[in-house]
């Protein structure tokens, strides 16, 4: 139990910079295509990026210390 709850901390903490970085780039791209009304689909392809890109790193992480604790 102590393991997963020291893992669990630094996998917080990079899931929260990677949102917080996908949010970042896509205030940037809503901003620079804003100007030419094509805004929509880039915001909401950041929005799935910046939700479904961490949850998809941590899943892989677990699954792959899974596999190992089973060996």
């Amino acid at each position: 139990m102590k393991k997963v709850a020291s893992a669990l901390g630094p996998a917080i903490a990079g899931i929260a910079l990677l949102v917080l970085g996908f949010l970042v780039l896509g205030g940037i791209v809503l901003e620079c295509f804003r100007e030419f009304g094509q805004a929509a689909p880039f915001a909401y392809a950041t929005v799935v990026l910046a939700i479904v890109l961490p949850l998809g790193l941590v899943l892989c992480r677990r699954l792959k210390a899974d596999a190992g604790a089973e060996r």
